[in-house]
């Protein structure tokens, strides 16, 4: 324990020896890591610490002692400073002079440098995009949400918050046109054992079952089947920089689990618009689906539906198909691996977990509908408005539906895990659609090239989304949950747009 003196000492009082106050500091240091009890906010540490995995026993999860107990061990080592806690305003003078995310700056310096002689079309379009990226200012950066509370949205480019205020910001009818980053908000209970001796990467592995089956994905520069899961497993041993090819990148791997891994900040009924579309989709088939032999279908069109229900047998099967991946997704990927800047698809918005190593996220806080369609259609360029941060294990964030956004891997650093899906805030109903409206637009002008299911899909979702309205958002006691009356008048006016480009495909 740490003992403290008083101002004035009585009579008689001597300052302790020197090796006895290194003994009062090493106390303080076990006292300190054995009292340690939370890792990934909910998950338990054993007394012994670690900074990486080993076989044999060590921690995979990177433990470092509480800044107060090193801060306490300092004090007591120096006879030049008393042993007791400094003045408030002193601490706060020291918090104030302390950079926030310092790291950061370094990883992005180290993923400049190394990715600058790589001379792949993605890597050097990443790097156009990094050499103006910008962190985000303390002044542009806000840090806490009460319920209730309003903020200038046009001056934010990050929301870095605590579980509990995330979860009040998600939960308002404010636009959130910035990520929201989550320190330790990742959602790993029951997929990860904390415990065990294994890398997340080697227990995510034991989730897939069957070692024949096989992962789209970028792997290596010449074209070249899906591996197996036996493949993948055997490429990741070796973690580190590759040395032949390229990175192997696996962003969209369905997730095994028994949950998505969804952050429980994300996990609240004013997110669930997505969901709610697709329950009616997919639980009230016995009176929307329209079966090949029904007497009334149209012969107008190609899968045409008749008036009297809402899906077709394959528009229905492509929902069923595509929501197990929009549900959640394991992202796997080498050390070096890129992602170009583009905008998740179908208009959802998405949560994002780090759960192994590290991942430069950039993006553009407060995107326009020309900055969408830029990216949308492959012309957007680089410039000063973009910001990054870097995700490390146990961090988690939210974005907006239609946030550009790229990530990056240091080619010297780690392989990395992750955990992903898809949802849609209530109040985004009308961003939802007319991006929705957008990607369908753009698809369409491309000719008979549309990625296969990408019509069904839009269909299906352009009747759960008209279904939502005209049953849920219109109701007068619900108009509050869907952003106000004003904002559901401006999703019915939205709405026969995107249902005529659906027909048109």
């Amino acid at each position: 324990m740490v003992t403290t003196r008083s101002s004035k000492p009585s009579e008689g009082t001597q300052t302790k020896p020197r090796q006895a106050r290194k003994r009062a500091g090493r106390e303080v240091e076990r006292l300190a890591v054995d009292g340690t009890e939370r890792l990934g906010g909910s998950q338990t540490v054993p007394e012994h610490v670690s900074t990486g995995y080993k076989a044999g026993g060590a921690r995979w999860a990177d433990v470092v002692p509480d800044d107060r107990a090193s801060r306490k061990r300092k004090r007591a080592d120096d006879p030049a400073e008393p042993a007791g806690r400094p003045p408030r305003l002193a601490r706060k003078r020291r918090r104030a002079h302390q950079p926030a995310q310092p790291d950061d700056e370094a990883f992005l310096r180290d993923a400049r440098a190394q990715l600058k002689g790589i001379k792949r079309d993605n890597t050097r379009k990443v790097l156009r995009f990094l050499r103006d990226i910008q962190s985000p200012s303390a002044e542009h950066t806000r840090r806490q949400y009460t319920s209730g509370e309003q903020f200038d949205a046009e001056t934010t480019d990050a929301f870095v918050l605590s579980a509990a205020h995330a979860r009040a910001l998600l939960a308002s009818t404010e636009p959130i046109d910035a990520p929201v980053f989550v320190a330790n908000g990742a959602n790993t209970a029951s997929i990860l054992e904390t415990d065990s001796a294994q890398r997340p990467i080697d227990q995510i592995f034991d989730w897939f079952a069957d070692p024949s089956e096989e992962f789209e994905g970028h792997c290596g520069d010449t074209p070249r089947s899906p591996p197996t899961l036996d493949e993948i497993r055997e490429r990741f041993r070796t973690n580190g920089r590759v040395v032949a090819g390229s990175p192997w990148n696996f962003p969209d791997m369905a997730f095994p689990f028994h949950h998505t891994g969804m952050p429980t900040f994300v996990q609240q009924p004013c997110c669930n618009l997505l969901r709610d579309v697709i329950r009616f989709l997919l639980d009230a088939v016995g009176d929307t689906l329209c079966h090949a032999d029904c007497p009334n279908a149209k012969t107008n069109g190609e899968g045409a539906c008749c008036d009297e229900h809402h899906l077709t047998v394959s528009e229905y099967a492509e929902i069923q198909q595509a929501w197990r991946q929009w549900q959640g997704t394991v992202m796997l990927a080498e050390a070096g691996a890129v992602t170009a800047p583009h905008l998740d698809q179908w208009g959802f918005g998405t949560w994002l977990s780090c759960v192994e190593g590290e991942m430069g996220f950039g993006y553009l806080p407060r995107p326009s509908v020309d900055d969408a369609r830029a990216v949308t259609n492959g012309t957007i360029k680089p410039d000063d408005r973009w910001r990054y941060r870097v995700l490390r294990a146990g961090d988690a964030l939210y974005m907006s539906s239609g946030t550009p956004h790229l990530v990056f891997r240091l080619p010297d650093g780690k392989q990395t895990l992750g955990l992903a899906g898809h949802v849609v805030r209530r109040v985004d109903a009308q961003r939802w659609v007319e991006l929705l409206q957008m990607e369908a637009t753009e698809a369409a002008a491309g000719g008979d090239g549309l990625v296969a299911g990408f019509r069904e899909a839009v269909r299906g979702l352009t009747v759960g989304i008209r279904h939502a309205y005209d049953k849920m958002m219109r109701q007068r006691h619900a108009e509050e949950l869907y952003g106000g009356r004003e904002q559901v008048r401006r999703v019915g006016k939205a709405l026969p747009r995107l249902e005529r480009v659906a027909r048109e495909l």
